[in-house]
C-alpha cells in the first residue's frame, strides 16, 4: 500500500461521514472500532478547555500588548513636541489633506476645536492628531 493509497482510503472514510445522518453516526458510538459516549464527553472537554486556555492566553497576549501601546503612546504625549508651531501647522495641514487616513467627520471636528488659533490651541491639535495616529511626531524628514 502507498501513502497516496492509505489518504484516499481515509478521504473516503471522511466523505462518508460527513453524508451519513445523525441517527446513523450515533448508532456507531460504542461499536467495535467507535469511540463510546463517554470518550467524546471526554474529548469533547479537553477541546472546549484548550480552546478557552488559547483564548486567554491570546487576550492576555493582545492586552499586554495594548498595555505597551498605551504606555508608548502616553509618553509620546508627554514629552514636549520637538516641532515648531510653524512644523506643527504643516503636519496638521498634511494630515487633514491625507483623504485615505482621515476618519468622516474629523474635518469638522477640527475646523470647530481650531476656532481660537493660539498656539496652545495648535499644540493640543497637533497632539490630538499625534493620538489619533494621523502624524508621526518622530516623523522630521520633511
Amino acid at each position: 500500500m502507498t501513502l497516496a493509497f492509505i489518504k484516499q482510503i481515509n478521504e473516503y472514510v471522511i466523505d462518508a461521514t460527513l453524508e451519513a445522518n445523525d441517527e446513523e453516526i450515533l448508532a456507531c458510538v460504542g461499536s467495535d472500532g467507535y469511540p463510546s459516549l463517554r470518550d467524546i464527553h471526554r474529548a469533547q472537554a479537553m477541546i472546549k478547555q484548550t480552546i478557552k486556555e488559547q483564548r486567554q492566553y491570546r487576550l492576555s497576549q493582545q492586552r499586554a500588548a495594548f498595555q505597551v501601546y498605551k504606555q508608548e503612546q502616553k509618553a509620546a504625549l508627554n514629552i514636549s513636541p520637538k516641532r515648531s508651531i510653524p512644523e506643527m501647522l504643516s503636519d496638521i495641514v498634511a494630515a487633514m489633506q491625507n483623504e485615505n487616513k482621515v476618519p468622516e467627520g474629523l474635518i469638522l471636528a477640527f475646523r470647530e476645536q481650531g476656532q481660537g488659533g493660539s498656539e496652545d490651541d495648535i499644540v493640543k491639535i497637533w497632539q490630538n492628531l499625534v493620538e489619533l495616529g494621523l502624524i508621526d511626531p518622530n516623523d522630521t524628514g520633511r
